[in-house]
């Protein structure tokens, strides 16, 4: 067991040769499947398939030319003949690819397509036959073929194709936009060193110098000249890299345990062999689907994330229309109406002057919603800056009530205001908004207090200060207050409703108090004759 172990990876040349194989069919047809799956609809990718299944039946050819069967097809030259032949296709298809690219349809005039056709298929013709390779001599055990007449048309065949796709490559390079230049480059790349080494290492050597040594490495270069193309083809925004390299890492692993247990050479080795294969197929299963689980988690996270940045735009641009093509005009409005009502343009006729009164209420409203509307956006773009400072909150209320009295007194609604302590309850505050706070709820107290009382007590209990504000306005069901404090709630009935489309302020308020580090909560009496406003501070000496 332990030699076992150690002489693991101890492999002859043939095996090495066999690994190539494997490897290179296995990357090609990968490959070749991953670009087709992409796209079925475009010839573009159906070429790039097409040419992938030829360098695969390439890639077996070859194998069996340096390593025939035994019986019937024991016959080298018949192999080498046939590896001619799938040859004969590579150069026209791949002419036929990089005319296409990236291309759906083919554009190929029909002349031009049909002499492709001709030209492939005779010189795939005359690969089978003894013009191209007449005979074998062998130096030692190395077979050397021995060209015919009809080879001048496999390399004419061969070269031209070939000079004629990097010649259309550059042309298309140089004609590309910024997208399809970085493709053309990949493209030109593979081509050319790929096929170059190819042409050397398969027809130069073995043609020019007899030297057949190296021919086992060319389905490696053809193999691994398809990556860079089709990074070219594929789409990265529609298929993610990390999957195709998580699998195809997988994918070679588990090619390598197959070779490995193709060539054991004993019953314990090919049991050890199948038992990692068995293990790495496990393992590669789990892992492919983690991380398509994980990509899939990724999209849907940037498609969020997009979706979002629209509506954030969006919201910028409505708070930019509501603070200077909404709130400005409005503003000159209510100036103009309230020129009519002191008389500017004349006296107003008595039955035109409840109609200023209206015209000035909805104006009020409105600019109020729009003010609102433009401070909760501030508060949700992290832009409502304070500046603290000890303020006297039995001095802060004063003013509020001072404020609002005129308006109280003219509607006939009785107030009651009390501030336990007069001259304490020093809170650290920033004052403008504070005042702003506590005025939404004044102002919601008095636009649903038709008839009825508003009471206001301030007071105090250890580092805590507490604002108490009663209303007798609108009934509203237990179960309302809380949606107060939502930006916007849908509501059962109209009074209610009507109550909900002014939480913005409400909204404002509740987050002006959370950022004092106090608390702010709505609630209604048991039969909803009563809304009871409450904010806690802390208090400072």
């Amino acid at each position: 067991m332990n030699n076992l172990l150690v002489n693991y990876w101890d492999i002859d040349i043939k095996d090495i040769e066999l690994l190539i194989t494997i490897l290179s069919f296995s990357v090609t047809a990968f490959v070749g499947l991953l670009v087709y799956r992409q796209d079925r609809n475009s010839w573009t990718n159906r070429f790039f398939f097409f040419l992938s299944i030829i360098f695969d039946f390439y890639i077996i050819t070859n194998f069996f030319s340096l390593h025939p069967p035994a019986g019937l097809l024991n016959d080298r030259l018949l192999w080498i003949r046939c590896v001619m032949f799938i040859a004969s296709f590579k150069t026209p298809f791949l002419f036929l690819f990089v005319h296409t690219f990236p291309k759906k349809e083919i554009r190929l005039k029909k002349f031009y397509l049909i002499a492709t056709i001709v030209l492939m298929f005779t010189t795939a013709g005359l690969s089978l036959s003894p013009f191209v390779f007449k005979s074998l001599n062998y130096k030692g055990d190395t077979p050397i073929p021995v060209p015919g007449f009809g080879m001048v048309m496999f390399l004419l065949n061969f070269f031209l194709f070939l000079i004629i796709s990097i010649i259309l490559l550059v042309k298309k390079h140089r004609n590309s936009n910024a997208k399809e230049h970085q493709q053309y480059k990949y493209l030109l790349w593979g081509i050319v060193s790929s096929f170059s080494l190819f042409a050397i290492i398969s027809l130069v050597l073995v043609v020019i110098f007899q030297m057949t040594y190296f021919v086992f490495l060319a389905p490696l270069f053809l193999a691994f000249f398809l990556i860079p193309i089709a990074f070219s083809i594929i789409n990265h925004s529609l298929f993610d890299v990390k999957i195709i390299s998580t699998s195809f890492f997988i994918f070679l692993l588990w090619v390598i345990l197959l070779a490995r247990v193709i060539v054991s050479k004993n019953l314990m080795e090919l049991i050890v062999n199948l038992i990692v294969i068995t293990l790495i197929t496990i393992f590669g299963i789990f892992l492919i689907m983690s991380v398509r689980k994980e990509i899939k988690q990724r999209q849907e996270n940037e498609l969020l994330v997009k979706r979002l940045q629209k509506l954030d735009q969006v919201k910028t641009g409505l708070v930019s229309l509501a603070r200077h093509h909404i709130a400005n005009p409005l503003t000159a409005l209510r100036g103009y109406v309230s020129f009519f009502q002191e008389g500017e343009y004349g006296e107003v006729p008595q039955n035109k002057k409840q109609a200023l009164i209206s015209i000035e209420k909805i104006t009020e409203n409105l600019i109020a919603i729009v003010r609102d509307f433009i401070d909760v956006s501030r508060i949700e773009d992290d832009d409502l800056k304070y500046k603290f400072s000890c303020v006297s909150f039995c001095q802060i209320m004063q003013e509020i009530i001072d404020k609002y009295r005129p308006i109280i007194n003219k509607r006939c609604i009785s107030l009651f205001y009390k501030c336990e302590k007069t001259g304490e309850h020093n809170i650290n505050t920033d004052k403008e908004k504070l005042i702003k706070a506590i005025s939404n709820i004044i102002e919601n107290s008095l636009k649903y207090t038709r008839n009825g009382s508003i009471k206001i007590i301030l007071s105090s209990h250890e580092d805590k200060i507490f604002l108490k504000i009663y209303d007798t306005g609108i009934r509203i069901l237990p179960s309302t207050p809380p949606k107060l404090l939502e930006k916007f709630s849908p509501s059962g009935n109209k009074e209610e409703a009507d109550i909900i489309t002014s939480s913005l302020g409400l909204y404002f308020t509740k987050q002006v108090i959370k950022d004092h580090g106090g608390d702010f909560r709505i609630e209604s009496g048991k039969d909803g004759t009563e809304t009871s406003f409450y904010i806690e501070l802390p208090s400072i000496s």
